[in-house]
């Protein structure tokens, strides 16, 4: 008899842990249509802030990276304000993975969006679409779930107009940084701006005290190089070029 009384006890256990487990992905799940909800909201700070930890963080080649979930919050908005003027986010297929501890867990999933994004020359409206994925780190705090580390890996941000096909992303300029997708070698990026081969060195820059930086690509890949000059990680992007004014005493 002792025997079956142990087993219920185990069943009722595993039937106890399984209940969380599914109220843990349903918490989660929520979680990201929040973060959605608030993007398109203008990115509204106040519904985006609350959803990352204290030391939380988001990234976005192009966008730059934000630590503390205030700063996270202030940068989405001043985003939202240069770069992205009215969004629709789908986001689809979460992929979640916790931890042995279950207070912990990975989430995978991936974005379509419609965005409003001006145009670099114009500065007119011009309708874009937007297709990447999210790779994000989630924690249990204060009986709740949220985003310790969020990343955004873009695919495309295409005009409407033109489509992917003919411009996977927007033209890089000196306002904002160039997508491109480079084969194995070594390159040389223009750090002057003079070069009319951007983001490319083209010998320009002589006859000053400036010269490009080399870079080695191990692999094909898709990386985003600084169109402003003004970067910190020459040659890549950093998001200078959105002069964010993000208050640096916040969390």
């Amino acid at each position: 008899m002792s025997s079956e009384l142990q087993e219920i006890k185990e069943l009722l256990l595993d039937v106890k842990r399984s209940v969380r487990r599914l109220e843990d992905v349903d918490a989660i799940r929520n979680l990201i249509t929040s973060y959605a909800r608030g993007c398109d909201r203008g990115n509204d700070p106040a519904m985006i802030g609350p959803l990352f930890a204290t030391d939380g963080t988001w990234e976005c080649h192009g966008f730059g990276i934000y630590r503390g979930s205030q700063k996270v919050a202030a940068g989405l908005k001043g985003i939202a304000g240069e770069k992205i003027w009215w969004s629709l986010h789908y986001m689809i297929s979460p992929q979640i993975e916790f931890d042995k501890s279950g207070d912990r867990a990975n989430v995978f999933w991936y974005l379509w969006e419609s965005a409003t994004i001006p145009n670099p020359e114009t500065e007119k409206a011009e309708a874009h679409w937007i297709g990447g994925t999210y790779d994000a780190d989630v924690v249990r705090e204060n009986g709740g779930w949220l985003f310790s580390r969020m990343e955004l890996k873009l695919n495309l941000a295409s005009p409407y107009g033109e489509g992917w096909v003919d411009r996977r992303f927007p033209k890089g300029n000196n306002k904002q940084p160039y997508f491109v997708e480079l084969e194995p070698d070594t390159y040389h990026w223009c750090a002057c701006g003079r070069s009319q081969n951007q983001p490319f060195c083209d010998g320009s820059h002589h006859g000053t005290n400036i010269r490009p930086v080399a870079f080695e690509v191990a692999q094909r890949e898709l990386l985003t190089l600084c169109g402003c000059k003004r970067t910190g990680t020459g040659p890549f992007c950093d998001g200078t070029h959105l002069n964010l004014k993000i208050d640096e005493k916040a969390d």
